[in-house]
C-alpha cells in the first residue's frame, strides 16, 4: 500500500487516509504485506525515490511492488479542494503493471476517517478475486528485483549493483493518466453550481422584496435593496459560469486519460 499521488493534502494527511484503506482492507481478508508507513521505509531502505514521484503511472507503480517483493501493490491517489476530497485506489501486479481493481471516491474531508472505510468496501470483493487467480498454480510471480550478493567478488561488483530503481520511475509504457484532478474538477463544479443557486435564490428574494415595499421606504433604503439584488445576480452569474468551465474540465480531463 502506498500513496503514489497527493493534492492538497499534507504527506502525514495522505498517509493516514491511505491507512485506513489498508485498514479496512485488512479488516475484511485481504492480506495487505505493508501498510503505508512500513512501504515508505523498505522502499527508501532499497534506495528508491519517494513514491508520490509515480505521478499514478502504472509502470513506476509495479517497480515499487517489485522492489517491495510483493506480488501487487495499491496504489492511493489523494485530492482536496477546499473541503471537497477525491480519493483513487488501484491494485497494480509488479510483474505486467496490469490494473486488476480500481474505485474512485469523493468525500467531505471532514468525514473521510467515517466515510473512507465505508465506501472502499466495494473494492474489497475485486481486490481478493485477484490474489485469489494470482494464487493459482501458473499464475505468473513478480520479477522481484535483485537481492544484493553478501561478498561480491571485485569482477562481479558492476553486475551486482541494483539498477532497477531508475528504470522504476522512467515509464516504459504509455501510462494511464490519474483521475484524481477529474474527480476534484468536477466535485469543483458541483460546489460552484450549488453557490449559484444560493446567490440566485438571494437575489430574487431582494427583488421581491424591493417590489413589495414600493412606496413605503426611503430613496436609499431603496437603493441598498436593489444593489443587494444586483450584487446577488452577478455572483450567481460568477459562479455558473465558474461551474460550467470545470465540469467542461473534467470532461477534457476524462476524455484524455
Amino acid at each position: 500500500m502506498v500513496v503514489t499521488q497527493r493534492s492538497g493534502v499534507t504527506p502525514e494527511r495522505a498517509e493516514l487516509l491511505a491507512t485506513k484503506v489498508s485498514d479496512a482492507l485488512s479488516s475484511r481478508g485481504v492480506a495487505v504485506t505493508f501498510g503505508p508507513k512500513a512501504s515508505v521505509a523498505a522502499l527508501n531502505a532499497a534506495g528508491a525515490k519517494n513514491p508520490t514521484d509515480c505521478q499514478g503511472k502504472r509502470p513506476c507503480i509495479s517497480g515499487l511492488g517489485r522492489l517491495l517483493r510483493t506480488w501487487g501493490v495499491i496504489a492511493v491517489e489523494v485530492a482536496d479542494l477546499d473541503g471537497t476530497l477525491a480519493i483513487h485506489a488501484e491494485l497494480v501486479d509488479s510483474d505486467r503493471g496490469e490494473r486488476h481493481a480500481e474505485v474512485d471516491l469523493v468525500m467531505q474531508a471532514r468525514r473521510a476517517e467515517v466515510e473512507l472505510p465505508l465506501q472502499i468496501v466495494p473494492m474489497v470483493s475485486r481486490v481478493r478475486d485477484a490474489l485469489a487467480v494470482a494464487a493459482l498454480p501458473g499464475a505468473p510471480a513478480p520479477q522481484a528485483a535483485p537481492a544484493p550478493a553478501p561478498a561480491p567478488a571485485p569482477v562481479k561488483a558492476a553486475a551486482a549493483e541494483p539498477a532497477p530503481v531508475e528504470a522504476v520511475i522512467e515509464p516504459a509504457q504509455p501510462a494511464r493518466g490519474s483521475t484524481a484532478p477529474m474527480l476534484v474538477a468536477f466535485a469543483g463544479g458541483a460546489v460552484a453550481a450549488a453557490a449559484s443557486v444560493v446567490f440566485f435564490v438571494l437575489a430574487t428574494q431582494a427583488r421581491s422584496e424591493h417590489a413589495v415595499a414600493g412606496f413605503g421606504v426611503t430613496r436609499d433604503e431603496s437603493r441598498a435593496i436593489a444593489a443587494r439584488a444586483n450584487t446577488g445576480y452577478s455572483f450567481a452569474l460568477g459562479f455558473a459560469i465558474g461551474a460550467g468551465a470545470l465540469v467542461l474540465l473534467g470532461a477534457i480531463l476524462g476524455a484524455t486519460r
